[in-house]
């Protein structure tokens, strides 16, 4: 810091005329004034000017030579260093020691999404098993934090996701689309009447010709009809099953019939 200098006259004698009291009409009080004005003045500069910069400078001195001697001992105070204080790449990976770094050192929200550039954190600068469960929060990783893709098979182990992992409801036909159809289930009977020319069809609405299908009585009784009869495997229609049979039954025949589409 630069001092104030101190650029007030100091020639007040000298500028007076050589008869003070006759040419400038000065009595003994005003001549008295100007001898002491370049001492007030001078006093002045002296305490109200040169003194506090003083005061400032000395105590800039002292903290300095507080923070020397914090240093030499080992100790630095808090804040001393902080970001603006620390030059760009002046904290390196190259600079730290191993486990420098660690999670009791580091003060909650100290690294937030914001100080972290993009690519920052990759596969490569991160350890075995260095994420783990427990140190991920609950909702940590959420959907906008997932790049396309980045779940995938070769990415999850082997029975990495189980049934205790999932919650209720989780899994729908509208997220497994294209993976899990939906199962229909429909119940009748193939009557005694029903049968024409060994024939017989049952009305299940929305079933498609191309849907995959099981189909099987389901009593004891209708398996020991379906034997005596021969009953053949049915074919899909358009919204019917049809069932053929070698002898036409003398009982009816309860089924149930599991479809999916293909």
């Amino acid at each position: 810091m630069a001092f104030t200098k101190f650029t007030d006259p100091i020639d007040h004698i000298a500028n007076l005329s050589d008869r003070p009291n006759d040419t400038d009409g000065m009595n003994a009080q005003a001549l008295k004034a100007a001898f002491d004005q370049g001492f007030a003045d001078t006093q002045d500069y002296l305490n109200n000017t040169l003194i506090p910069e003083l005061d400032v400078e000395q105590g800039k001195i002292a903290q300095l030579q507080q923070d020397i001697e914090d240093i030499e001992a080992g100790a630095i105070t808090e804040d001393s260093v902080n970001t603006a204080a620390i030059q760009n790449l002046a904290v390196t990976t190259a600079k730290l020691a191993d486990l420098a770094v660690t999670a009791a050192k580091i003060a909650d929200l100290t690294i937030t999404a914001t100080k972290i550039a993009n690519s920052a954190i990759e596969t490569a600068k991160l350890a075995d098993r260095a994420v783990t469960g427990p140190k991920i929060a609950l909702a940590a990783i959420s959907g906008e934090h997932l790049g396309s893709k980045a779940v995938k098979q070769a990415n999850v182990g082997d029975e990495a996701i189980g049934t205790a992992q999932i919650a209720d409801n989780a899994v729908t036909l509208a997220k497994t689309d294209g993976i899990q159809k939906e199962i229909h289930v429909f119940s009748g009977e193939l009557t005694v009447a029903g049968w024409n020319n060994k024939t017989q069809s049952l009305t299940i609405a929305d079933m498609v010709s191309t849907c995959n299908f099981v189909a099987a009585p389901n009593n004891t009784t209708g398996w020991a009809a379906a034997a005596d009869a021969m009953l053949y495997p049915p074919t899909a229609g358009a919204g019917v099953l049809t069932f053929t049979c070698e002898n036409v039954p003398d009982a009816a025949i309860p089924v149930t019939v599991f479809w999916w589409e293909a």
